[in-house]
């Protein structure tokens, strides 16, 4: 989508001003269309143009960086994104009863990287599918529960159903075999396994579930 303005930056731009608008371009192509769904050829004639302008008349980082920012103003305003990410809507992307979110893990991902401390290794970024699926964590677990805890505490199949795959309960994780559909409290802390959300090597946003929790129950 945005190939023509990171093409002409490249030629023209020191590495931190390209960095800019690489940074700037990811997250047009994420609000715009990844999330507010517009067609990939909206808004191309402008784009193309700054791309030419770059080269012909050599406009520097920031100028790109606050076009890039009017267009999203006009696109994708930061309220109506926002209301689409939190539409209640199924995001999880790897059932195939729901129609999910393939951007899913990217934002999962970019939750996890915005909320890890500078200097600290990120989680490594996942090219196969299969790896996708295994390291997004389902707090609410996916299936039937069989009498487990988790149907006592959410009796109503549907409205588990329909509450599981948004992005409230879904965080990136490395340790999704060892929780499963343990009981809330002790994917929360179980100091007897090897791995539970507040694990010194959870991930980063695994960690932060408990500010949303007593501690026991997880609602909807």
């Amino acid at each position: 989508i945005t190939r023509s303005i990171l093409t002409a930056s490249h030629l023209r731009e020191g590495q931190n001003g390209f960095e800019k608008i690489v940074r700037a371009c990811e997250i047009l192509t994420f609000r715009v269309y990844a999330t507010m769904k517009f067609r990939v050829n909206k808004n191309a004639i402008k784009i193309n143009r700054l791309a030419r302008d770059v080269l012909r008349v050599g406009n520097d980082h920031q100028y790109i960086v606050d076009q890039i920012c009017i267009w999203l103003e006009e696109l994708a305003p930061i309220k109506k994104f926002l209301l689409r990410i939190a539409d209640g809507e199924a995001k999880y992307n790897y059932d195939p009863r729901v129609t999910g979110w393939n951007h899913c893990y990217y934002f999962l991902y970019e939750y996890e990287i915005d909320c890890s401390p500078v200097g600290v290794k990120p989680f490594p970024w996942a090219t196969q599918k299969m790896t996708k699926v295994n390291t997004q964590e389902h707090i609410l677990p996916q299936g039937n529960g069989d009498g487990d805890w988790w149907e006592g505490h959410w009796p109503d199949e549907a409205e588990a159903e329909s509450f599981k795959h948004r992005l409230g309960n879904l965080v990136l994780t490395s340790g999704n075999l060892i929780l499963s559909r343990k009981p809330f409290d002790q994917k929360l802390s179980d100091t007897s396994t090897k791995y539970y959300y507040n694990h010194s090597k959870a991930t980063n946003t695994e960690k932060l579930i408990t500010n949303f929790t007593n501690g026991t129950d997880w609602l909807k």
